[in-house]
């Protein structure tokens, strides 16, 4: 054992070595957030979401992806245009930096706003590996960081960050992520259940720098590690700050 003497005192306070990771894994979480984030005031992208069965078997569905930044959290609005039994779906989620975001899903079908609130929001997004809270902004606020490690991806150094979702009706127990040392860019996501257990993990790839000034993937995949299914989302058409009507993010012009 590392003996007392060693590690640093400020301020009258001992600084064990889990606080120094802490304050680490924080530093480092808030400069991913910065780089991929500074300036964002409004986004716009289209995806190809690919539902891979374990046989082979595929669907596909395509989505536009639209946020809104605000100083208290973000507000993102997805939208299935295809196939045609889901088009007119739409995933509204207000982030808020002090507490747990909103999430409603409108369902055509049925002319149906739904709120989801607790566990609902770790539940499939329409039978993808995403869960719906997975499509909501990652609020640095609303985790505890960890530093564990410097690593490496495929010759690429990395640093490896435990953060652990302060909202205890989370689908998830922790997340180990994976954040390149140069551009500070996600490039693997491990999840763990309320079990701790390393269920699903999530690689970005393909990374496109836009504007000469955000990374972005190209392609989002998420592993199923028990099931062996497999969702790709394909992101393509990204648009920074060219202005969005806030009324798109609000539940009640879905109706």
């Amino acid at each position: 054992m590392k003996s007392l003497a060693l590690w640093p005192v400020v301020g009258g306070l001992l600084i064990t070595p889990y606080a120094i990771a802490e304050e680490r894994g924080q530093t480092i979480a808030e400069e991913a957030d910065r780089r991929a984030n500074a300036q964002v005031e409004t986004l716009a992208a289209e995806t190809t979401m690919t539902l891979q069965q374990k046989g082979g078997r595929s669907s596909v569905r395509e989505m536009t992806m639209r946020v809104l930044a605000g100083e208290q959290g973000d507000r993102t609005r997805i939208d299935l245009t295809e196939p045609a039994d889901l088009a007119g779906t739409v995933l509204i989620t207000h982030s808020h930096t002090d507490r747990v975001e909103d999430q409603w899903l409108y369902l055509p079908a049925v002319r149906r706003v739904r709120r989801l609130s607790g566990g609902g929001r770790a539940g499939s997004f329409l039978g993808s590996e995403f869960a719906y809270e997975d499509f909501a902004p990652q609020e640095v606020t609303r985790f505890e960081h960890q530093y564990v490690r410097d690593d490496q991806i495929d010759g690429q150094a990395v640093f490896v960050v435990e953060r652990r979702p302060l909202d205890k009706q989370s689908g998830y127990s922790r997340q180990i992520l994976w954040v390149d040392q140069a551009e500070y860019r996600l490039l693997r996501v491990d999840y763990h259940d309320r079990r701790d257990k390393h269920f699903k993990t999530l690689l970005n790839s393909e990374f496109e720098l836009i504007d000469e000034r955000y990374w972005r993937p190209k392609l989002s995949t998420m592993r199923h590690l028990a099931n062996e299914r497999t969702t790709h989302l394909a992101w393509r058409n990204f648009q920074f700050n060219q202005g969005l009507d806030s009324d798109l993010f609000e539940a009640g012009e879905l109706r």
